[in-house]
């Protein structure tokens, strides 16, 4: 089975439909416990993609080079209260911009394969800070402490990512199985689920993704 839907916001609606085919498709495989925790880690990822765009057409709007750590800076300042906002008119602007976001759900012999692509290309600084907050330092961690250290004001607080990562870490996803990296043209989130009986949730027979595509 294959599930591919495009996303400029992640609305009710556009939750639901995700959320059901990941129900289906953990039901299908025997891993109906799976459903809940696997969709939130989809709103997250898909979230973030979209703000990646928002960021992209706000940089692009003040004139400032997002590649460029001085024009970061200065962009990220009011980037938060100034585009993420729900009447900000960003979210409408990404298919005149030519901005997208891409989600496919792909069931495939014994895995479960997630893939969100966006065709704002993170930047070296961008994919640091993702690696931070993904890092399996975080799963074993105090929630309050981890949140007094990893709040990013600029970038929306930051503990979405943490949340994300602590979370697989919870239900046995080894981190390996949750790759962001970047292509010529893309930004690419993937998370592989062993879904067989004869795989353990913390096994690591997949081969994680390389750093590019």
């Amino acid at each position: 089975m294959v599930f591919t839907i495009g996303v400029s916001a992640l609305t009710s609606e556009v939750k639901t439909k995700i959320d059901e085919a990941i129900s289906v498709s953990m039901k299908s495989a025997g891993r109906a416990k799976l459903a809940g925790p696997l969709a939130y880690c989809v709103h997250e990822l898909v979230d973030n993609a979209i703000k990646a765009n928002i960021k992209r057409m706000y940089f692009a709007e003040l004139g400032l080079d997002i590649s460029d750590s001085r024009d970061y800076a200065a962009g990220m300042i009011g980037f938060r209260e100034s585009a993420l906002r729900g009447d900000s008119g960003y979210l409408n602007l990404q298919k005149e911009s030519g901005l997208y976001v891409k989600l496919v759900l792909r069931m495939c012999e014994n895995r479960f394969h997630i893939s969100i692509r966006n065709n704002a290309i993170a930047t070296s600084s961008e994919l640091a800070r993702i690696q931070n907050r993904l890092s399996p330092v975080w799963r074993n961690g105090n929630l309050n402490d981890v949140m007094d250290r990893v709040f990013d004001d600029g970038e929306g607080a930051g503990f979405g990512l943490v949340s994300l990562s602590m979370l697989l870490g919870k239900i046995g996803l080894h981190e390996s199985r949750l790759v962001i990296c970047v292509s010529d043209t893309e930004t690419i989130a993937r998370l592989t689920v062993p879904v067989g009986k004869r795989f353990a949730m913390d096994d690591t027979g997949i081969e994680p993704v390389t750093s590019t595509v």
